[in-house]
């Protein structure tokens, strides 16, 4: 959800033209949202991160340098099964001072 409200608010109202994202190819979970989004796999940027040392690696920090990038355009997002019906849903609150 989190992601579709920032789609939204991107195309919607701050006329973005492109979104792109990143991922850890392994990271399954992410991969699932970035679909279900409808973004457009676009390739794999290698060796894209800095290598990480074996403190980190050791902490949890994946050892994979690889990224996989994705990207929806504005003439595709409208075109989503989910946009319209998610943003006639939203309400924007804006605050003054």
């Amino acid at each position: 959800m989190a992601a579709k409200v920032l789609i939204a608010l991107a195309v919607n109202f701050y006329d973005a033209d492109r979104i792109s994202v990143t991922c850890n190819p392994e990271n399954i979970a992410s991969l699932r949202i970035i679909e279900k989004c409808g973004f457009h796999f676009e390739g794999t940027l290698r060796n894209y991160l800095m290598k990480p040392t074996p403190e980190m690696i050791s902490d949890g920090y994946s050892s994979i340098r690889d990224v996989s990038c994705f990207s929806l355009v504005s003439q595709e997002v409208f075109n989503l099964d989910w946009f319209k019906p998610f943003c006639d849903e939203l309400e924007m609150i804006t605050f003054s001072d």
